[in-house]
Order: C-alpha cells, then structure tokens, then sequence
C-alpha cells in the first residue's frame, strides 16, 4: 500500500546528528588539552620512575659505604693518624736541621794553600748566617787573592778582610766577616 501524504512515518526525514560547523573551537582546544594531559602524565611517570631509580642507587651506595668502613679498623686508623704525625714532626725537624758540611766543603775549595783558617764562629738566623773566621796567609796578595775567590761565590755575600798585620814568623794574619745562604746549610737541600 502506497504511503499517502497524510500518513505518519517514524522514518525521520531529518538527520538527528546536528553538524557542527566547521572551526569550532571546541575540537581545538580539547586537542591541546588532550596533548597537554598526556605530556604532564608521561612527566610524571618519568619523575617516578627517577625517584625510585634513585632510592635503589642511594641504597645500593650505602650497603658499599658500610662495606667499606667495616673493612677498616679503628686501630689500625688510629695508629696511621700517630704515624703521620710522626712523619709531618719529622719534615719539620728536617726542614729546619742545618748541616754545615756543605759550607766547610765549599770552604775548602774556595781557600788557597797558601791561606789558613785558625777559628770559625757564626750566628744562625732564617734569613742568613753571619759567619766570623780568622786566619792566617803567607803574605798580602795571598789575602788579596783570597778575598775576590771568596766574593765571586754565589753562596757567600759580603765578605770583608779586616785586623791584616803580620804576626811573629811573618805571616799576615786577618779578621774575615760574610754573610752565607742558608740553603747552603740546610740539610734538606744536601738531599737534594
């Protein structure tokens, strides 16, 4: 039977989605949250994740940590504490200990044959020796002599000849006054 204009059809003529037109901002912004969400969620995971990464590594250090302090004893500790006192005391000793074998060497080959020395005495202080010698050479230009050899050394400043007069079997005697380094007498430089 045909369908009459007047007849009621539950078939609708009309689509019952309603279109939404196009450039709606709904779609967009519910994209960028969309994105956003699962952004601040994979961030999340991952400062999870992290954390519990490092809490496993603290704890893992600690048992070392442990391990490592039982393996020493405190004896033991305490006994290279003493030791490295003793040796800091005796660097110190060393650093300040003066050897004059190195001056009386360089004396020596610094002194002509002709000349003698009879006395030595010297004042010892960090920033130089004061050294006071007398002796005895066979004449006036063994002195003269003696006194450019002596002053050409790098180890001693200053030296002055002072008191020359002969003595009873005519030999020139003198008063001699330098100033010495004092590397030249510290031991720890002999070491070196």
């Amino acid at each position: 039977m045909p369908l009459n204009e007047g007849t009621t059809s539950f078939i609708p003529k009309k689509s019952l989605v309603e279109k939404r037109p196009e450039g709606h901002m709904g779609g967009v912004f519910f994209g960028i949250s969309l994105v956003i969400f699962i952004i601040a969620a994979a961030s999340s995971i991952g400062v999870y994740g992290y954390e519990k990464f490092l809490g496993k590594r603290i704890e893992s250090m600690n048992v070392s940590l442990e391990r490592a302090r039982a393996s020493f004893k405190p004896a033991t500790i305490l006994e290279l504490k003493r030791m490295n006192g003793r040796i800091t005391a005796t660097d110190q000793i060393l650093a300040q200990h003066v050897a004059f074998s190195e001056f009386f060497k360089l004396l020596e080959t610094l002194t002509l044959k002709s000349v003698r020395f009879d006395q030595f005495d010297y004042a010892y202080a960090p920033e130089g020796i004061t050294i006071s010698l007398k002796g005895k050479a066979h004449n006036y230009s063994s002195v003269a002599l003696q006194s450019d050899i002596i002053g050409a050394s790098t180890y001693l400043k200053n030296p002055i000849f002072a008191n020359l007069g002969l003595d009873q079997k005519g030999n020139v005697s003198f008063d001699l006054s330098l100033y010495a380094d004092p590397s030249l007498v510290l031991y720890k430089e002999t070491l070196k």
